[in-house]
C-alpha cells in the first residue's frame, strides 16, 4: 500500500511530502523486500539537488507481518502547480536470495500553488 503524507506538494517553494510503502508478507517463510523508486525531473529525494532514481531496503518479514517505511519527496522553487507521477517497483527475495515476486505500481504527486487548511 502506498500513500502520500501530506497529500499534496507546495508549488514553487522548498518543500517535502512522505512517501509511505507498506508490505505484508502474506506468503510462507521469511521475504526480504526492496524498492526501487523513480520521480519525474521536477521531483527529487534530496532537497539541494536532482537525485530521481532510489533503492530502499524495507526489511525481512515473516508470514504475516507487516512493516511500513517512509521516503521523503521534495519540490522545489522551480516545481510547477502539476500532478506528477512516479513509479515504484517492489521486490521480494526467498531465503536464497532470488527475486520470487516483483509488483510495478504507479503513484501521483500533486502539487498547487496555495493548500487549503480544513480544520
Amino acid at each position: 500500500m502506498l500513500k502520500l503524507h501530506p497529500p499534496v506538494l507546495r508549488a514553487k517553494e522548498l518543500n517535502n511530502t512522505k512517501l509511505i510503502i507498506q508490505i505484508k508478507n502474506d506468503k510462507r517463510g521469511l521475504k526480504w523486500f526492496e524498492a526501487n523508486i523513480e520521480l519525474p525531473p521536477e521531483l527529487s529525494f534530496t532537497p539541494d539537488h536532482s537525485l530521481r532514481v532510489g533503492r530502499t531496503r524495507l526489511g525481512i518479514l515473516r508470514k504475516n507481518e507487516t512493516i511500513e517505511k517512509y521516503i521523503k519527496i521534495y519540490a522545489s522553487q522551480y516545481t510547477q502547480e502539476n500532478v506528477y507521477k512516479g513509479k515504484i517497483t517492489i521486490f521480494s527475495f526467498d531465503r536464497n536470495g532470488i527475486i520470487d515476486e516483483r509488483k510495478d505500481e504507479e503513484f501521483l504527486i500533486e502539487c498547487k500553488k496555495t493548500i487549503e487548511v480544513i480544520e
